[in-house]
């Protein structure tokens, strides 16, 4: 019963994780590289090479988050196979399904760290914000 709860708990967060990041948050380095892109096009000065190395980052990044995404999706897969003993299924949720969110968790978060506008809420805002 509670490896079956753990198994649920833990899909449920890692989907919307998944969804999230497809449909906001890699949407978002992609429209970085855009900004920054058109910023170092119209720039030849010497802060081009600042830009261009934002650039590189950013665009790494993406990539990185995008494979994150992709390795989300068949550890979801794999993990959630019907044919799966719940013993099975919860220790590939905590051994694959976890990690998996982790790693795009970071690189999410690296690359907040270098957008001005996010388009996701952030944490210190929904805690914080609200109660000034």
């Amino acid at each position: 019963m509670f490896l079956g709860n753990f198994a649920l708990d833990v899909e449920v967060e890692a989907r919307s994780m998944l969804k999230l990041l497809n449909q906001r948050v890699i949407n978002a380095g992609v429209q970085l590289q855009s900004q920054l892109g058109s910023a170092l096009n119209a720039n030849s000065t010497e802060s081009a090479k600042h830009l261009a190395s934002r650039f590189a980052t950013v665009r790494d990044l993406t990539e990185r988050l995008i494979g994150a995404a992709d390795a989300l999706d068949y550890s979801i897969k794999k993990a959630s196979d019907a044919s799966l003993s719940p013993v099975a299924a919860a220790t590939l949720y905590q051994s694959a399904v976890r990690p998996a969110m982790s790693k795009a968790r970071t690189l999410s978060d690296t690359l907040e760290g270098l957008a001005p506008d996010w388009p996701i809420t952030s944490y210190q805002t929904l805690l914080f914000d609200g109660h000034r």
